[in-house]
């Protein structure tokens, strides 16, 4: 005789089509994607200010938003999921009337040669003027010269 009865046998039917794949689920392989464009950073060290738009291009690659309404402005995004993690990157050209570069900005550290020490700054004690009037008085003053009465 059989262990199981009909009623065990009916929740088993019932059970193992939900069970079997979601114990299965955490057994599969996430692919990594990345997205966007691979900023590496040589190449980004190689920008240099007054670089033209076809230099950037080839070295960077197409940008991947182009703003219709603003040309002087080009945006490299770079997304890769691994799992739960997401790493970004973010990397913005600005150039300049004549289609130069003039500015950059993202998600990436300068070459150390590229980075020029600051000046050192000095704090200059500025004596306190000496005000005789009030504002008040020169405010009445300049009326008065306006409209004399």
């Amino acid at each position: 005789m059989s262990s199981l009865s009909p009623l065990k046998i009916g929740i088993l039917k019932r059970l193992i089509p939900i069970l079997v794949p979601s114990l299965m689920a955490g057994c599969l392989y996430q692919v990594e994607v990345p997205q966007g464009n691979l900023l590496e950073t040589e190449k980004i060290h190689q920008l240099r200010p007054g670089m033209d738009p076809e230099a950037c291009r080839y070295l960077l690659g197409t940008a991947l938003l182009d703003h219709p309404f603003w040309a002087q402005r080009w945006d490299y995004l770079y997304e890769l999921r691994r799992g739960e993690v997401i790493e970004r990157q973010r990397l913005t050209l600005f150039f300049d009337e004549e289609r130069h570069l003039v500015a950059l900005q993202g998600d990436f550290r300068p070459h150390p040669e590229q980075v020029k020490p600051r000046p050192k700054i000095e704090a200059i004690d500025v004596p306190k003027r000496q005000i005789s009037r009030s504002l008040f008085e020169i405010i009445e003053r300049g009326l008065e010269a306006l409209w004399p009465f």
